[in-house]
């Protein structure tokens, strides 16, 4: 399984560069829910790392990833099934339906034939809601992994998708943390990388 490296916008969204500029707020920590009824609390997850992405001179979004620290496991991130979380704020207007078209080739690319066939619903699942509209500078996309919840996209705060699917969840996340990641993963696991 090869990554073709077109040069679709969600490619150049996606590869992102060391972040060089305090513009947009990330909190250090974040709480999810565990599922659990009987749980008195959240979980809490912290910020690993921060990165940008820019097209030539143009800032396009930058992007938090979080995890319960110290990461203890054996296994890369992505195959983790601990709860983990990104969060993306973009920093220019651009259509949603490019954004829909591009992570759906860029996870395409990343597949077998058997592999996309399995994730194919999901995959739509998660990239076709974006096609509803454009993206602003300022918009917050947050996405976030729990074995109880699956896969939870949230726009501005309001819930696009839940997908379970835990295949589609380790291709999505190894985009972001993966060997042949399509950006600087180690700004993102920074904090991980430490340990």
């Amino acid at each position: 399984m090869g990554v073709n490296c077109k040069s679709s916008l969600l490619s150049l969204v996606i590869f992102v560069a060391p972040l060089a500029s305090a513009l947009a707020s990330f909190p250090e920590t974040l709480d999810l829910p565990t599922g659990d009824s009987n749980a008195a609390a959240a979980l809490r997850l912290s910020k690993t790392g921060e990165a940008e992405r820019k097209f030539l001179f143009f800032s396009i979004y930058k992007m938090a990833h979080y995890l319960v620290l110290p990461y203890e496991e054996d296994v890369p991130v992505h195959e983790s099934q601990q709860p983990r979380a990104v969060h993306l704020i973009f920093q220019r207007k651009i259509s949603g339906q490019r954004i829909r078209d591009d992570f759906l080739e860029l996870l395409r690319e990343r597949t077998t034939e058997d592999e996309w066939r399995a994730i194919q619903k999901s995959a739509h699942a998660y990239a076709d809601p974006f096609a509803q509209g454009d993206v602003s500078k300022g918009d917050r996309f947050e996405l976030s992994w729990t074995p109880e919840s699956g896969l939870v996209s949230r726009f501005n705060g309001e819930q696009l998708s839940q997908i379970k699917n835990p295949r589609f969840a380790r291709i999505l996340w190894s985009s972001w943390t993966g060997p042949n990641s399509v950006l600087d993963r180690e700004a993102l696991l920074g904090e991980v990388f430490k340990e």
